[in-house]
């Protein structure tokens, strides 16, 4: 009889642990998501290391570590942590999502045939996405953006993205203005993009991207104090927004203002340390600062760690001149 409570009370003790494992394990990748919300990557890493060491074929770490590696525009090693959660779990349209963004990374690198592949591959893994969730809206949205801008023979179909604009319109409807002005952007129809973003912002004052991309046009067309309070709004409701802080550093950087130029630079690069155009802009804005040892270290930087990055060319002629 006393056998039998101690196994019992063993049992007990033993799912207690499991049970507090089972918590502190969630409470963590709770916490790398909410840091990825804020951009806060660095912080991040660290409890995914740690995640990595103690459940290192998780799906949901093995897709947060992919998402650092993304973050630091690495797709190589993102695919294979991407390619491991997909045998640990074939259903879960994240993953095909997340392989998708790595291949649209890896069509900046290497030749024409390598892009190819990888726009091919990039469009197959958003379409399985799909095909695991229906209602997957982040999936909708870069399909909707290929079959708007590929060739057909690439696999552009308007049809097609009209559909998922139907789709996106019902489970997302805060997208629907916002992919009408980026299409229009594209078509260089500014009047009808920015009256369509306004409306966006008007609609849904909290759908962000709206305001990144009407701002971007305003300092496309050097309407810089419009976009500078749209950039100042979208501030006040995500102060960590590293586009944002970027976005209105290039303004500075246009009214030679360096002073606080460098300041945006360097506070998205405080939040997100690897957000090589907010780098890159710093080393532009250093540059006709007359601070040209600081600028080289920072294209330095650069080509150290982005070597493959679409900037590390222009880095590249920046240490040259």
């Amino acid at each position: 009889m006393q056998s039998g409570k101690r196994i019992f009370l063993l049992l007990g003790i033993l799912w207690a642990i499991g049970y507090a494992q089972s918590i502190e394990f969630e409470r963590a990748v709770a916490r790398v998501d909410s840091l990825f919300k804020t951009y806060r990557y660095s912080a991040a890493q660290v409890i995914v290391d740690s995640l990595l060491r103690s459940h290192p074929e998780h799906p949901r770490v093995l897709i947060q570590a992919a998402i650092l590696e993304l973050s630091r525009f690495q797709p190589d090693p993102a695919i294979a942590y991407l390619e491991k959660a997909m045998k640990q779990d074939p259903q879960n349209a994240e993953v095909y999502f997340r392989l998708g963004n790595a291949y649209s990374i890896k069509i900046n690198q290497g030749g024409f045939f390598s892009k190819m592949k990888s726009a091919r591959k990039m469009k197959e893994y958003w379409e399985k996405a799909l095909e695991k969730d229906p209602n997957y809206v982040d999936a909708m949205v870069a399909l909707y953006n290929y079959y708007q801008m590929a060739p057909s023979i690439a696999g552009g179909d308007k049809e097609k993205a009209a559909e998922l604009l139907t789709r996106i319109r019902q489970l997302a409807p805060e997208y629907e203005y916002y992919l009408l002005a980026t299409q229009y952007h594209r078509e260089k129809n500014d009047e009808r993009a920015v009256e369509m973003l306004q409306r966006s912002i008007q609609t849904y004052p909290e759908f962000k991207p709206a305001y990144l991309t009407l701002a971007y046009i305003w300092i496309q067309k050097e309407k810089l104090d419009e976009a500078e309070k749209l950039l100042t709004q979208l501030l006040a409701l995500d102060p960590q927004n590293i586009h944002a802080l970027d976005e209105l550093g290039e303004i500075y950087l246009q009214r030679e203002d360096y002073a606080a130029a460098c300041y945006h630079f360097r506070k998205a690069l405080d939040i997100h340390p690897y957000y090589v155009q907010a780098r890159y802009h710093l080393g532009m804005c250093l540059k006709r600062k007359g601070d040209v040892e600081e600028a080289r270290k920072t294209f330095q930087f650069i080509l150290d760690h982005f070597p493959k990055h679409p900037l590390a060319k222009r880095a590249k002629t920046e240490l040259k001149n």
